[in-house]
């Protein structure tokens, strides 16, 4: 019985430690895993609120597949529910299959901690059969 017990007692801190540890790192996501070109869409960060005010994202891994000039807005770090969260507003005109590393998120005396990865489909805009019906796709004029 005592072996039992101690067994139960293990197991439940061992499941209490991985939940703290779980919750504690940053996550990545987009609203959705698709978008159409030219629309825009939502990148939410969020990070365990055990951590202080996060100071800078590191977009260096990101450059050369979603650069930060397609970046259209932040909010800017927030606590919400416990967590700290930005959430970023980007656009592209590239229709692609994106695999996007993690991203580091940095805090005040150099410490970091990685989202984990993230896909997007960027599918194109569909185009209509006639010219004359693009007047209304994004305000094209023949």
């Amino acid at each position: 019985m005592q072996t039992f017990v101690k067994y139960l007692l293990a197991g439940t801190l061992l499941f209490w430690g991985l939940g703290l540890f779980a919750q504690s790192g940053a996550i990545a996501a987009f609203d959705s895993g698709y978008v159409e070109t030219g629309n825009p869409f939502m990148l939410h960060l969020s990070v365990s609120g055990a951590y202080d005010q996060p100071e800078s994202v590191d977009w260096t891994a990101w450059e050369q597949i979603l650069p930060q000039k397609n970046q259209l807005q932040q909010s800017g770090w927030q606590q919400r529910n416990g967590r700290w969260v930005n959430d970023i507003a980007f656009i592209t005109f590239d229709s692609a299959q994106l695999e996007l590393p993690p991203l580091q998120i940095r805090f005040a005396g150099g410490d970091a901690i990685e989202t984990n990865t993230l896909q997007l489909s960027v599918l194109p805009t569909p185009s209509p059969d006639e010219l004359a019906d693009t007047h209304d796709i994004k305000q094209i004029h023949p």
